[in-house]
């Protein structure tokens, strides 16, 4: 995401006024100083356990192909525009 603005201000295009921009997994708060990514943080521990779980054949883990939906939480930040 960080990326997708950096390239779309280089095409004259201002975030969010010309465009809206949402991250996935709130991790550049530490890296980029100043951003303010609006973005929709994960419990990525959870997701993680729940993978292994599901590689190794964790007792009670159904086997096969399996979709899993985990709730995510946004994170408001300054890149995408309120139309309230």
């Amino acid at each position: 995401a960080y990326g997708c603005i950096r390239g779309l201000e280089s095409r004259g295009k201002c975030v969010p006024q010309d465009v809206s921009v949402v991250g996935v997994d709130d991790s550049l708060g530490d890296i980029v100083p100043d951003c303010r990514l609006t973005t929709v943080r994960f419990d990525n521990k959870r997701v993680g356990m729940w993978a292994v779980d599901k590689i190794a054949g964790a007792e009670g883990v159904e086997p096969g192909v399996e979709h899993m939906l985990f709730p995510g939480v946004l994170v408001e930040g300054d890149t995408v525009r309120d139309v309230r």
